[in-house]
């Protein structure tokens, strides 16, 4: 609803000053098109887009946010990947069975206090 009020009163308020100055309800369009343009949908697009741009901005923090919380709060998946480690399994291989990506699993690794060991992809081994 607020962008819509937003929008609305920004529509009158340029409605409003195109009356004022033009009087523009016996002047022919084409001596009208131009401040519209200018004065009317000009303003209406730089809004939408700004307002459109702010809600990318939160999706991607709050998606950022969900992929944070939700790699650093699954013990199912610490212990899944504590296990594949001891049982010697290099960070790619424990990658794809715990369905996450090689750098991914260092990161929990090293979260998990194993962030010291050499992955044997590293090596070229």
């Amino acid at each position: 609803m607020k962008l819509e009020q937003q929008i609305r009163e920004i529509i009158q308020q340029r409605v409003n000053a195109l009356e004022r100055d033009y009087q523009c309800r016996n002047i022919e369009w084409y001596f009208i098109q131009k401040p519209i343009q200018d004065v009317l949908i000009e303003p209406l697009v730089g809004l939408i887009l700004h307002l459109v741009k702010e809600k990318e901005d939160t999706i991607n923090e709050l998606t950022a946010k969900l992929n944070q919380s939700t790699f650093v709060s699954n013990p199912d998946r610490d212990k899944e990947i504590l296990k594949l480690h001891r049982q010697g399994l290099n960070n790619s291989e424990i990658g794809r069975r715990a369905g996450m990506s090689r750098q991914g699993v260092a990161k929990a690794l090293h979260r998990l206090g194993i962030g010291n060991s050499v992955d044997i992809d590293q090596r070229g081994g």
